[in-house]
């Protein structure tokens, strides 16, 4: 079987935390690494899985809390259309 590639990922947490999780994975007979991958794996969702309603909605508090109620007049996509244009003339496109 072909071996999966991987990518290192370095996460800041508490003592506590670190020490749980090493007890948790000793419990399982797992490394930490083995152990902490797999929870990610099982918890983060895949690129087939849906948004569901509550995706949704957790998307839009983000949304409200980063934007705080802004709206732009304008569309990003026109914004930079425009400058492309300006950048470089229609007829070197």
């Amino acid at each position: 079987m072909a071996e999966r590639r991987t990518v290192r990922l370095i996460v800041d947490i508490d003592p506590d935390l670190r020490r749980r999780i090493k007890v948790a994975a000793a419990q399982r007979d797992l490394s930490m690494r083995t152990y902490v991958s797999s929870l990610l794996d099982r918890m983060v969702p895949g690129a087939e899985a849906p948004m569901t309603p509550d995706d949704v909605e957790q998307l839009r508090r983000v949304r409200t809390s980063i934007m705080g109620g802004r709206i732009f007049a304008d569309d990003s996509a026109d914004i930079l259309r425009a400058e492309r244009q300006r950048r470089i003339p229609p007829q070197d496109l």
